[in-house]
């Protein structure tokens, strides 16, 4: 099985590009891995997975014109700015 979290961007393109995975199995994976090395490298004040979920969803493949949207990307994950706005601890 393919483990997305260790693809280069121009590799996760490319996958997106070729329907290899999705926005939604992208974010998920690395959502996984956020729960797996959390504990140990508290990098997170707050992880909005499900946020993060729905914004994948939202966008699809998100490939426009050669160009993928950071949203497709699992952007949601790592936001702050948002994380205001959505009253999320930040």
């Amino acid at each position: 099985m393919l483990d997305v979290t260790t693809l280069t961007l121009g590799e996760i393109v490319a996958g997106l590009d070729a329907g290899t995975f999705s926005s939604v199995e992208l974010t998920s994976a690395y959502l996984v891995r956020i729960e797996q090395v959390e504990p140990k490298v508290q990098a997170f004040i707050t992880v909005t997975g499900e946020q993060a979920l729905a914004a994948a969803e939202s966008v699809g493949r998100g490939a426009i014109g050669g160009f993928v949207s950071l949203a497709a990307i699992g952007e949601g994950v790592l936001h702050r700015c948002e994380c205001q706005r959505s009253g999320a601890r930040a």
